[in-house]
């Protein structure tokens, strides 16, 4: 079921125990859309307890303009997990609650074979660019073209900096598998 606004959320919501949000840059106010509730579980019944796992502000400090509404959802929140030290600090202040710093779940394992997608057998190069298309292009044709082989980058709908590289739609298994069994990974992410 798709849910489009938070009233939705509110109504549609099957009973929880608890609600888990996380993980990168979910409190990380942005000029278009602000603070999202959501990403504090706020739609949650007070009986459902609101738990962060590895959330993050995605900076070290948040303007003072969010800090009124930061605190009311953080203070919110029954337990806050934050993935920078730096949140730390933050989530605690503006909540008045204990904060703990938590791994980001891409770090829970050390071998992620039993859960990977192997793709197809092709050699390739995975491209995964964040915020940068030029020398992300650059760099990844030139591994390419030393190699001999194809590439591939995810298709992603709202990235403005697509790489010159065929698409693949990837879930989580497919994302770890095209990683997984590249020749190459080029990337200026994290997540990649």
């Amino acid at each position: 079921r798709r849910y489009r606004s938070l009233e939705t959320l509110r109504r549609g919501l099957p009973a929880y125990d608890a609600i888990v949000c996380g993980s990168d840059q979910i409190w990380n106010p942005t000029p278009q859309g602000g603070i999202d509730p959501v990403y504090f579980a706020a739609m949650a019944p007070p009986a459902t307890r609101r738990i962060a796992y590895a959330a993050s502000f995605g900076r070290s400090d948040i303007g003072p303009e969010w800090h009124g509404r930061l605190a009311v959802l953080l203070g919110s929140m029954h337990a806050v997990g934050v993935r920078e030290s730096e949140g730390v600090e933050l989530a605690s202040r503006l909540s008045g609650k204990p904060a703990s710093w938590t791994p980001d779940p891409t770090m829970l394992l050390d071998d992620y074979s039993a859960v990977a997608a192997v793709p197809e057998a092709r050699p390739y190069v995975f491209a995964y660019s964040l915020r940068e298309k030029t020398t992300m292009n650059l760099v990844q044709k030139q591994v390419r073209a030393r190699l001999g082989v194809g590439g591939r980058t995810p298709w992603i709908a709202h990235r403005r900096w697509r790489l010159d590289a065929p698409e693949v739609i990837l879930g989580p298994a497919e994302w770890i598998g095209h990683i997984q069994q590249a020749r190459f990974v080029v990337t200026n992410s994290f997540h990649g």
